[in-house]
């Protein structure tokens, strides 16, 4: 009976150490298992840290472009408004030295005519005749942005005497 019941236990024990092993095997494994993960984990971290760092100095980076960029354009536009006045000033500058132009030419041509003995009154009439003509200049500006009119406008220049 002792003998029948040591067998057991001897086989019970055998059976226990091979399952004590086993689960010792298991742990180790598992815990080998977990080192590896958490190493990833930490590398997946510092990988994670360093896109965000990268992520923000591309934010800044950009946002001083787009501000650097904003002023340019901030300026282009307040030369483009200082050349359209200028070109609307050379404009009226331009046709109030057509005018002047004109009547000179008018001028010239009465003392010619007078210089060339014609009769007075015909010249008086042709000069009243050319004073009640009168010249209408209109000036089409636009505003085009990316190709596109954005605005436009008609403006009638009057001549300056």
């Amino acid at each position: 009976w002792y003998k029948s019941k040591f067998d057991a236990l001897s086989k019970q024990v055998t059976v226990s150490t091979e399952a004590l092993q086993s689960s010792k095997s298991e742990i180790a494994e598992l815990k080998r298992t977990i080192q590896v993960l958490e190493i990833e984990l930490q590398s997946l971290l510092s990988l994670k840290s360093a896109l965000e760092s990268t992520l923000q100095e591309t934010d800044q980076r950009f946002r001083g472009e787009l501000q650097r960029l904003q002023g340019s354009v901030h300026l282009l536009e307040e030369e483009l408004t200082q050349v359209r006045g200028d070109i609307a000033r050379q404009g009226d500058e331009y046709q109030r030295l057509l005018d002047i132009k004109s009547r000179l030419e008018l001028e010239i041509s009465v003392y010619r005519r007078l210089l060339d003995g014609e009769d007075t009154r015909t010249v008086n009439r042709d000069v009243e005749e050319s004073l009640l003509s009168t010249r209408k200049v209109k000036m089409i500006v636009e505003e085009v942005v990316g190709g596109k009119v954005v605005s436009s406008r008609v403006q009638e220049v009057n001549p300056r005497f």
